[in-house]
């Protein structure tokens, strides 16, 4: 209590304020290896995880050695999900980061975190599950090394990863990930089934399309609905990944389940500009699906405005009925 009047206003001045009495001496710079892996972490870490990370940089450490310094950071971590440990607030994991407003003494180093769990990882390569295996990849590509791209995917292959089946579960957030995966040897297969999945996990994004293209998915691969991937696309209205998969040679008339083309689910939803690209590329503007539909019958019912002047100024026809017989005129009214 007789210190809360020398306690700091900002936030910036309250953590080198803590900083400065719980580490006494050197303190700090014992356990600042511990934060940098802690801070470079993609999730929070168990204490035999982010000490084995350690152990990498400091091979002459034991597990007591390392309880010790857990201890002198008992103050500012606390319990995470699963026995796992965590920093108690994300603003002091910045400050820690911030070469600004952290002093030289405090400053941790996350590529230094980096660099220790790709080194923890390479020990157990071979033992490493897909989502690891993801992990180990982010974690090489921010250590900042002075290497290449095809130097850190032979770091993979050479250390025995698995890497074939590193994209069976999800796509890497980053596009950097997945590039140094492929390069790697990452499965791709476009007959596989899997494949269909991790491509159409990547839709929102074309640099991770084109990736997976150039790399062996087949552009005209479909979902279990029916649905390529242009229709996926043209549904979601992602109109750079319309025109790379359109580039790529992507059949425009394949129709899924429902008998619906990348243009009738283009239109339902309203996107005008993928509309006028697949338009532009001669799709078929009168095609019906199984129910009748027409992309100018879907688009008057849902009230796309846009997309119906479109279509009715590519020469739709305008009388098409549906299996109720109704016409789009019927529809939007």
């Amino acid at each position: 209590l007789r210190e809360i009047r020398d306690i700091p206003g900002t936030l910036n001045g309250l953590y080198l304020w803590l900083c400065q009495r719980l580490f006494v001496r050197k303190q700090f710079a014992k356990v600042q290896p511990i934060l940098n892996v802690i801070l470079a972490a993609c999730r929070p870490l168990t204490t035999i995880e982010l000490f084995h990370a350690v152990w990498t940089k400091s091979m002459g450490l034991t597990m007591e050695d390392f309880q010790r310094k857990m201890d002198v950071l008992s103050k500012v971590l606390v319990d995470g999900f699963g026995n796992t440990k965590i920093l108690f607030h994300y603003s002091f994991a910045e400050w820690l980061l911030d070469v600004k407003h952290c002093t030289q003494k405090y400053l941790c180093n996350a590529a230094e975190g980096h660099r220790m769990l790709a080194m923890s990882y390479t020990c157990r390569a071979k033992e490493l599950t897909p989502v690891e295996i993801q992990e180990f990849a982010l974690h090489l590509i921010h250590s900042k090394l002075q290497l290449t791209s095809s130097e850190l995917a032979l770091w993979m292959i050479w250390n025995g990863t698995c890497v074939k089946d590193s994209l069976c579960t999800l796509i890497p957030k980053e596009q950097e990930v997945l590039q140094l995966l492929v390069k790697a040897g990452a499965h791709v297969d476009s007959e596989d089934d899997r494949t269909c999945c991790i491509v159409r996990q990547a839709l929102e994004r074309e640099d991770s399309i084109r990736t997976l293209l150039d790399n062996g998915a087949s552009v005209n691969q479909c979902d279990s609905n029916g649905r390529t991937l242009l229709a996926n696309a043209a549904y979601s209205g992602n109109l750079d990944v319309v025109n790379l998969l359109v580039s790529r040679g992507s059949d425009l008339e394949i129709e899924d389940a429902n008998g619906q083309t990348a243009l009738t689910l283009a239109a339902r939803q309203g996107h005008v500009k993928v509309v006028n690209c697949l338009i532009g590329c001669g799709t078929n503007i009168n095609h019906c699906d199984h129910d009748g539909w027409t992309a100018l019958r879907s688009a008057a019912w849902g009230g796309h405005t846009e997309v119906v002047s479109a279509l009715l100024y590519a020469g739709a026809k305008v009388d098409c009925a549906d299996a109720d017989s109704r016409t789009a005129l019927r529809a939007a009214a």
